[in-house]
Order: structure tokens, then C-alpha cells, then sequence
């Protein structure tokens, strides 16, 4: 890994410097990978967590036309309300199975 090019110079002038160099590094770091949230809509991964149910039971469902997503961005994406009024009309998918 390459160091950053003011290391020594931070080393040398103290390490609150060095502190304060870490928390601007942080800083540009968090807004490099922050991604854009997506109002109300879920992948199949957060929908998985989100209802704890399988990958393969989310699926079978659109499949079946029970549960919208849309496709439009090439993969799965639910609306969190298509999802929650699917499980209200299906109680039974939120009880463990036995």
C-alpha cells in the first residue's frame, strides 16, 4: 500500500496533526462510498433481511404475481409497501416454520 505523501510531515509536526489528517482521510472516505439511498424500494438481499424469508419463497412469489417488483434496472427491486401488504395478505410467512 502506498503511503500518503505527507506521512513524514504529520510524524513530524505531532500527532494531532496525524489525527486531524485521519478524521479529513475519513471524512472524503465515507462520502466516496456513500451510496445514494433509494426512497422506499429494496434489493432482493434487503428484502431477504427485511422479511427473513429465503431467496427462493421471495421468487416463487413474483413469479406468481403475488408480490410487484420491478426489473426496470435489471435486477429485483420490491417497494417496501408492495412488500408489507404482501405479508399482511399472507400471514402464514411470518411464522416460523415448525
Amino acid at each position: 500500500m502506498e503511503r500518503d505523501p505527507y506521512f513524514n510531515q504529520l510524524v513530524q509536526e505531532g500527532s494531532s496533526e496525524i489525527l486531524k489528517r485521519i478524521v479529513e482521510l475519513e471524512e472524503k472516505l465515507y462520502e466516496w462510498v456513500k451510496i445514494p439511498k433509494r426512497e422506499n424500494w429494496m434489493d432482493i438481499v434487503e428484502t431477504i433481511q427485511y422479511t427473513t424469508l429465503s431467496d427462493s419463497s421471495i421468487r416463487r412469489a413474483v413469479r406468481k404475481g403475488e408480490l410487484k417488483a420491478s426489473r426496470k434496472t435489471g435486477k429485483l427491486l420490491f417497494q417496501k409497501e408492495a412488500i408489507d401488504k404482501w405479508l399482511k395478505s399472507n400471514p402464514k410467512k411470518l411464522l416460523p416454520p415448525f
